[in-house]
């Protein structure tokens, strides 16, 4: 005698076995990633529909008609859908065991349940010939049934959760305003996060000038300016100055400027040299 224990008339021979939990292995392994694709894909799609939906109306220009508060106002909305977006996320969470089979005997209905089939044991006794050759029968077909089970393709669902295909809409307004901003598409994306003037105070000031005419042989006359760390100058003086002379404004980090020009000429005309 060899001293190896025999083996049972309900059980397969182990390379068999062996040989089926290898390809049950491989086959649950693949279901536990297509069930951790399906939870993350329709998170992943949903985040990167509202990047989209941030390019696109930032590219269309947006944040550079917007006023600073109104800046602030979209960027905190946009972060509130950000959240939302994200919420589902922490559901998420690594498939088990039991889900990966329970994946599989939905994908493979003809296989008959043969990842718990093979951990099954016979419920009569061992001594029944009959029931030990009908249990080895339905092994030997459960083993070599798990060497052909398929996880199948992951199924997300996206058009469920989308019927109207929006995910398709804002894909193409990505693609229009990316070619709409062209050289212009940084600057028009930072401007969200440009709020200079709502948190803190934007650094402005106003330089005026008068120069007169070379014939006068006069140095130009500086006016007063306005900074954005002083008071608004209140009257202003008059200042007389040769006909023909040129008024010259520069502002600094200023959109607009708006000038108001008064003034009078007291008729005499300046001796040409």
């Amino acid at each position: 005698m060899s001293g190896a224990p025999e083996r049972q008339d309900n059980e397969l021979p182990s390379g068999v076995v062996r040989e089926a939990l290898a390809a049950l292995s491989v086959a649950v392994s693949r279901a536990r990633q297509a069930l951790l694709w399906e939870s993350v894909w329709p998170v992943l799609a949903a985040l990167l529909c509202a990047a989209g939906i941030f390019l696109s109306l930032s590219w269309a220009g947006l944040w550079i008609s917007l006023p600073p508060y109104g800046r602030i106002i979209g960027v905190a909305l946009f972060a509130l859908l950000l959240i939302a977006v994200l919420v589902p996320a922490i559901r998420i969470r690594i498939p088990g065991l039991n889900d990966a089979v329970s994946r599989l005997d939905r994908s493979n209905i003809a296989a008959h349940r043969p990842a718990t089939a093979l951990t099954d044991k016979l419920a009569t006794k061992t001594e029944d010939p009959m029931a030990a050759a009908l249990w080895r029968a339905h092994l030997q077909r459960t083993a070599e049934a798990a060497k052909n089970l398929r996880a199948g393709l992951p199924q997300p669902r996206l058009a469920r959760r989308d019927p109207f295909a929006f995910r398709a809409a804002i894909l193409l307004a990505v693609v229009a305003t990316f070619f709409i901003a062209d050289s212009d598409r940084t600057r028009r994306l930072i401007a969200a996060f440009d709020w200079t003037g709502a948190l803190t105070p934007r650094l402005y000031r106003v330089d005026a000038w008068i120069t007169p005419p070379l014939y006068t042989g006069r140095a130009p006359v500086l006016l007063a300016g306005i900074r954005h760390d002083e008071a608004a100058p209140g009257e202003v003086p008059l200042v007389a100055v040769p006909s023909g002379s040129v008024l010259i404004v520069r502002g600094t980090n200023l959109a607009a400027l708006d000038l108001v020009i008064e003034g009078k000429s007291d008729g005499r005309a300046e001796p040409q040299s």
